[in-house]
């Protein structure tokens, strides 16, 4: 990791030096271009540093964790703690017990995934005029579309 921090620093360094370039005088096109490709190395970088430090935490824990319990149990714990909602403002008053906690949380999220309550229309009750003869016989040529108009317009 001591290569990529010295390579974070000289990177830095540059960026810094055309910064202040840029603020004395215009840069040329190929001082932006290289300017840009610095400004993205730097990010790549700090990509990679990260990442690494990440994995050695990783390493770090499982070799700890592996001979200390404790250390697992008091970061287990510790996120516990950071993760808890001890109390919140519901309607303007502060809910703190434990089951009151549950119990709007479970509310608010049975009211946000609740199926919407809203109008539906319906034909029911509904007349409408019907386009066989009143005798019920069904015929078998199709109807005229003056047959249809009278029917809807009527």
């Amino acid at each position: 990791m001591g290569n990529i921090d010295d390579k974070i620093k000289a990177l830095e360094q540059e960026v810094e030096s055309l910064e202040s370039q840029k603020e004395v005088r215009e840069l040329s096109s190929s001082e932006l271009v290289g300017s840009k490709k610095t400004v993205t190395d730097l990010r790549s970088l700090y990509g990679m540093q990260k990442s690494l430090r990440h994995q050695k935490s990783r390493i770090q824990s499982c070799k700890l964790g592996d001979r200390n319990t404790k250390f697992i149990h008091l970061s287990a714990t510790a996120r516990k703690k950071k993760n808890a909602i001890l109390s919140f403002y519901v309607d303007g008053k502060t809910v703190t017990k434990h089951s009151e906690v549950k119990n709007e949380i479970v509310k608010f999220y049975k009211g946000l995934y609740a199926p919407e309550k809203c109008y539906r229309p319906s034909c029911s009750k509904l007349l409408f005029k019907k386009l066989l003869p009143s005798s019920a016989a069904v015929s078998e040529a199709p109807f005229s579309l003056d047959e249809v108009k009278a029917a809807i317009w009527e």
